[in-house]
């Protein structure tokens, strides 16, 4: 037999859930209220931050980033400077989006009002080229291969770190500081005043998770040249072309040409094996070697 409930119990029970909704409403507001004067108070506001590790980023630039970071409030109520709420993430992202020279970022707690930021910056690598006058005519310097130097041309030139990351325009260089890269420079023009900073050089499978070039081409093609430096080749620029072929530059415009879909193994072994059967090559000048066709090479001299 369903039991029967009086219409006053019903309005009591119902005073009785307003009223306990209210007190929490009441007790939950004062709660917040009193975390975000909390987050107010002083002892706990970042006010000293260390900078180390850079040189290239001024300290006041960062500074300046992390001020505008931890500037203002959550929801208007908690502050962002307390340093148990301050936005840690947030002042890495702006960091490494504002200034590509700084490669990561580290931020640890020193005490309840400081913090220290540890910046590590990139390393030059080398450097990306692509000529003033849009032309692709590559700058000519003295080599130990082969002839004697051209005459220099301008170039407008980047730098690169050891993931063919672009991140800066290199300053004006007297003689070979960094070897030079041009060309295929994915979705730009390289005769245009397309975007540089921020591209990277023959790029490749890239790994979020831990921000590295997978089975980069960069790096294998890096391992060849040095090859070749050790037998006494030495090249001071590498041209990619728009048709996937690779020209490796020396002096007096003398080539070393090769495709993109090679493997290198075998290009190494048919350039030893040529070099072998020609000999002494010291009186002797090349305009180019050509390793595109597998087992055969071509070549020819001046």
């Amino acid at each position: 037999m369903p039991r029967f409930i009086s219409q006053r119990v019903k309005k009591k029970r119902k005073r009785i859930f307003y009223a306990k909704l209210i007190l929490f409403f009441i007790l939950f507001c004062s709660a917040l209220f009193f975390l975000a004067w909390l987050s107010r108070m002083e002892k706990f506001h970042i006010r000293n931050i260390s900078v180390k590790g850079n040189s290239a980023v001024q300290t006041e630039n960062i500074l300046t980033i992390v001020n505008e970071c931890v500037a203002g409030d959550y929801f208007y109520l908690f502050s962002k400077r307390n340093i148990l709420l301050y936005p840690k993430s947030e002042i890495k992202g702006e960091l490494l989006n504002s200034f590509l020279r700084i490669k990561a970022v580290d931020i640890q707690f020193a005490d309840f009002q400081s913090i220290n930021i540890n910046i590590e910056e990139r390393k030059a690598w080398a450097v990306w080229c692509r000529p003033i006058t849009g032309n692709h005519l590559a700058l000519q310097v003295p080599s130990d291969l082969l002839g004697a130097p051209s005459p220099k041309r301008e170039e407008s030139c980047y730098l690169m770190d050891e993931n063919a990351f672009i991140f800066a325009q290199a300053p004006n260089f007297s003689g070979d500081v960094y070897f030079k890269y041009s060309g295929n420079l994915l979705g730009i023009s390289t005769t245009t005043n397309d975007k540089i900073l921020g591209r990277t050089f023959l790029k490749s499978k890239f790994d979020s998770a831990n921000g590295q070039i997978q089975d980069s081409r960069f790096e294998k093609i890096n391992l060849f040249i040095r090859f070749l430096k050790d037998i006494n080749i030495n090249a001071y620029k590498l041209s990619v072309k728009e048709n996937s072929d690779y020209e490796l530059l020396f002096g007096n415009e003398s080539r070393l040409i090769f495709d993109r879909q090679q493997d290198f193994d075998g290009i190494l072994k048919n350039l030893r094996a040529t070099l072998i059967n020609l000999g002494d090559l010291e009186n002797q000048e090349f305009e180019y070697i050509d390793l595109r066709f597998n087992n055969k090479v071509l070549y020819k001299f001046r």
